[in-house]
């Protein structure tokens, strides 16, 4: 009689069933490539390894990656709504970063909207607050009201600027040598510049370092600047309907008054007032000091009109960054080692040069 059962049933389920038996994982794993081990296999199922044997370089192999979670696509990829909701999430230099990154975007946009002096006013206000920002960092003064700040602008834009164009249309000749340019523009503008540093910070009631001297110079060179540019731009623009220039010319010659006339203007500036900050703590040699930097300051800005088209202004403006950087850089230190000061010194600069 043929059984319906098949023969090899019997056999199957018994292997199936030893199989299932053995196939208890090791939790030790391969030694060479980490698969999982039947507990009493003797080889590895994956890369043929023999358990319990020295694992040699060839045999040595990567471990897979774990699968990666799915990701929910939502609103929380995106950043904006995180960032502004954080306290204070305008601080440090991201911020800042953002405004200026943008700023020139809409400039150029109103570029074709506005009178080519609107526009002027509007880049020479973004890189003298650009640059303004920038040596803020370099020069880390005293943390100072920022009204002060505002008064020194605010006092070199409207008033040092039209003192120096009524000194220099009294006192310039039509055909200026070096000594014109000393007296006649250098000096005049470099004290206009550095009336509102009197003014406000030597004569306040705070003691303040050099350091910050210097930036409240910096401040004032950096607004000079930018109305001088401002001035400049619709000069060019004239002399460039007239035929007086190529449009090559008259456009680097704006790019150059936009982006680093005001940082020049910023450096001697910051120069002369390190030298009314070192007057403020050594008053029984203030004059000396002041007339010291002023008479510095004013060759160098007169060397540089004087020699201005040729390579030598350009070595006299690389000379005058790098004293003015020289100064931020160890002002403190030359402070330190003129002697005891009239005035005592302030917690910032007892510690020593940074």
């Amino acid at each position: 009689m043929t059984s319906n059962t098949d023969p090899g049933a019997g056999v199957t389920a018994h292997v199936d069933t030893a199989f299932a038996h053995d196939a208890v994982l090791d939790s030790a794993g391969c030694a060479a490539c980490g698969a999982g081990l039947v507990s009493a296999a003797a080889f590895c199922g994956s890369c043929g390894h023999r358990r319990g044997a020295p694992v040699s370089p060839a045999e040595t192999v990567m471990s897979p990656l774990p699968t990666a979670p799915s990701v929910k696509v939502s609103l929380t990829l995106q950043p904006l709504i995180a960032w502004a909701r954080e306290p204070g999430f305008w601080r440090g230099w991201v911020g800042p970063f953002a405004l200026f990154a943008v700023a020139p975007f809409a400039l150029l946009q109103a570029s074709g909207e506005t009178e080519s002096r609107v526009i002027a006013t509007g880049f020479a206000v973004y890189f003298a607050l650009l640059w303004g920002l920038v040596l803020h960092r370099v020069i880390a003064p005293e943390p100072q009201d920022r009204w002060l700040l505002v008064r020194i602008s605010l006092f070199t834009a409207f008033v040092g600027t039209a003192l120096a164009i009524a000194i220099e249309e009294w006192v310039l000749s039509d055909a200026p040598q070096l000594p014109d340019y000393v007296f006649g523009v250098g000096l005049p503008e470099e004290a206009v510049k550095a009336l509102p540093v009197l003014l406000f910070v030597f004569l306040s009631r705070r003691s303040w370092t050099p350091r910050t001297f210097i930036f409240a110079g910096v401040v004032s060179g950096l607004t000079f600047g930018a109305v001088e540019a401002i001035s400049y731009t619709g000069l060019y623009e004239q002399l460039s309907d007239l035929g007086a220039g190529t449009y090559g010319d008259m456009t680097a010659a704006t790019i150059w008054r936009l982006l680093s006339g005001g940082l020049f203007h910023g450096c001697l500036a910051g120069v002369l007032a390190y030298f009314i900050g070192l007057a403020y703590w050594y008053r029984r040699s203030a004059v000396v000091l002041v007339a010291l930097g002023l008479g510095l300051v004013s060759v160098l800005h007169g060397l540089y009109d004087d020699l201005s088209g040729g390579w030598l202004g350009t070595a006299v403006a690389g000379f005058t960054i790098v004293v003015f950087a020289a100064y931020v850089r160890i002002g403190d230190e030359i402070a330190l080692r003129l002697g005891e000061p009239d005035q005592q010194r302030p917690a910032a600069l007892t510690g020593g040069a940074r």
